[in-house]
């Protein structure tokens, strides 16, 4: 039984009598400490948490909760109970009620992934919120917003291409503005009808779209959506029957326009920048992002799509980090402990017993982004190195026959003029590949560099099977004080000199530095080849069993469920001062291997 399934179920274990649970881990959400006790409820609430023991009526049932873990129910602060049930197809083609049925299947399956609460940011969920209400369906509470309000074009403008726009109170309505999923509407007085029909129906808040999206075809994800005025009408509209508009949106411009218009909720906001982030943290807006990740996370075919998707992808970082220095209140997020109890862990790729006192090649990427399918390469930078002496050096733009977004050439510096002109991926590659001279190669995050690496050559046709090494693995186990061990943070702890961070020569050489560093320290240990390196590393990560910080991502549903399944054991079964998540059961449900980024 997962975690928090027993409170996630109180509202239908409670119907008609009351519950005892005994012998509980029990977290209550407001205290860092957890007790062992027991818990009372009657008539859909709870009466009683105590360590002590209740004492109740006959009327009681009494369940055994047999030392397991007990815990409020979760609260998704940005949900779609209708929208994520059913694909596009089906909302613009499907009959209502087949919709609808397969909404209701979806918030019982929301209930038992331990989610209690949903803030809907959406569509037709008025009727689904009165079953669960009544008790006729199993789902969490609902706090619906209603049909999407969007103007025309917008992203919530779901009309087929061919479907002429009509003025507002001209015609009839389109099939996704009927069933209540959308509505177009454009003019400050359009708004306000829609916001209040909303409000008439139940809505706890208002969802306008105030941005360009991923997903849609007649957007841009940098447009700006709605007028000043109109998206004030919404606000006002609410505000008169006590609540508050939300809006999807991610560029900066959009959310100051919705900030100044009295919004008090963004949703997405991955391409904001710094100053309309400290605007977001005076104004005491909330902040709510839904992260996305690269790898295998909402591919789309489309390539107008899929480049969107990819734009949001590589904002979300920063976003998380500037809401994090400004304080934003952020809404909804998972994290875990870590422990590396897998044996395989390597520093070295490939089969190698050269000696110690051998040349290597230290090298280092920039790129447009995180994904190496999509993205491509921008500079390679190298050093050649060994008994502490730079012998030679090596670096180049690459041109990637692509723009180079805003945001990474804020990161690297690197401009669209930088790489224009300068070798394309093949022939940069071939450069490397011959000053490398098959020596070993060596990295930070191997991994990362090493993958581009590859997908450049297999595209190119060049042959790629370098002996490579990865100085982060090497530093997690050779300064295991350090909390993390990122290049810079390496660089400062062995008292390097200062570098420029984020340009490949620079942190190539950074990374030959720290291998002169660390290659005594490993001979002091007992290591004499290169491949000795590994097993020192697999004995001493798995013998200290640090834990680690780490921030978890669903890809889809498949890995949600993945998700509460490794989160109840870490519970259950793994928690030793905290709830830790083993690697290796990490690993049993991932569909794919983890790339682990800068």
């Amino acid at each position: 039984m997962y975690v928090f399934i027993l409170w996630a179920l109180l509202p239908l274990l409670t119907m008609g009598k009351g519950i005892l649970i005994q012998n509980v881990v029990i977290f209550d959400g407001k205290s860092e400490k957890t007790v062992t006790g027991n818990v009372w409820i009657e008539d859909n609430a709870i009466r009683k948490v105590s360590a002590e023991p209740i004492v109740a009526g006959a009327e009681v049932e009494v369940i055994d909760g047999r030392g397991k873990f007990l815990m409020p129910g979760l609260i998704d602060a940005h949900w779609h109970a209708y929208l994520a049930a059913n694909t596009m197809v089906d909302l613009l083609t499907a009959h209502a009620s087949y919709t609808q049925l397969r909404a209701g299947e979806e918030a019982g399956k929301t209930l038992l992934r331990g989610f209690t609460t949903i803030r809907d940011a959406g569509g037709p969920v008025f009727g689904l919120k009165r079953a669960i209400d009544e008790g006729t369906l199993p789902g969490p509470r609902i706090y619906p917003s209603g049909a999407i309000i969007s103007e025309t074009g917008g992203h919530a403008d779901f009309r087929m291409v061919y479907d002429i726009p009509e003025p507002f109170d001209c015609c009839g309505l389109t099939h996704t503005e009927k069933i209540g999923a959308a509505i177009i509407a454009d003019g400050v007085d359009a708004v306000i009808v829609a916001s209040r029909n909303n409000l008439r129906l139940g809505a706890s808040q208002i969802k306008l779209m105030a941005g360009g999206g991923v997903s849609s075809l007649y957007d841009q994800l940098e447009d700006v959506q709605y007028f000043e005025d109109e998206l004030h009408a919404a606000v006002m509209a609410a505000e008169d029957a006590g609540t508050y508009v939300m809006v999807h949106v991610y560029v900066p411009e959009a959310i100051r326009r919705a900030i100044r218009a009295g919004v008090k909720s963004i949703e997405h906001g991955q391409l904001i920048d710094e100053p309309t982030m400290k605007l977001i943290a005076e104004k005491g807006v909330w902040l709510s992002m839904q992260p996305f990740i690269g790898e295998g996370n909402n591919h789309y075919t489309n390539p107008v799509q899929q480049a969107k998707h990819e734009l949001v992808v590589q904002g979300t970082d920063r976003a998380y980090q500037l809401a994090k220095k400004y304080g934003v209140k952020i809404i909804y997020g998972e994290e875990g402990y870590l422990v590396n109890d897998v044996d395989g862990t390597l520093a070295v790729h490939g089969q190698s017993a050269l000696p110690l006192d051998t040349e290597f090649v230290a090298f280092d990427i920039e790129t447009t982004g995180l994904h190496l399918d999509t993205n491509r390469m921008t500079e390679i930078g190298a050093v050649l190195f060994s008994g502490g002496e730079i012998k030679a050096e090596f670096d180049t733009f690459v041109d990637p026959h692509m723009p180079i977004p805003a945001e990474i050439t804020r990161l690297t510096g690197i401009t669209d003029a930088d790489v224009a002109g300068a070798p394309d991926e093949a022939e940069a590659m071939r450069q490397f590949l011959d000053f490398a001279g098959g020596r070993p190669i060596i990295a930070h995050n191997a991994d990362f560099d090493t993958g581009f690496m590859s997908a450049a050559c297999r595209r190119a046709g060049i042959p790629f099977e370098p002996v490579y090494l990865d100085t982060l693995v090497l530093a997690q186990y050779l300064l295991p004080d350090l909390k993390h061990h990122k290049l810079d943070q390496v660089s400062n702890r062995l008292s390097l000199p200062d570098f420029n961070h984020h340009r490949a020569c620079d942190d190539a050489m950074v990374v030959a530095r720290i291998m002169d560093k660390f290659l005594p320290m490993l001979a002091a240990q007992g290591a004499k080849t290169i491949g000795d390196f590994n097993d020192l590393v697999r004995g001493g990560l798995k013998e200290k069993r640090r834990t680690h910080h780490i921030s978890i991502l669903v890809k889809n549903k498949t890995g949600l469920k993945n998700l509460y399944e490794i989160i109840s054991r870490s519970y259950l079964k793994y928690f030793k001062r905290n709830p830790t998540i083993p690697k290796s059961l990490l690993m049993e449900y991932r569909e794919r291997p983890a790339r682990f980024y800068r």
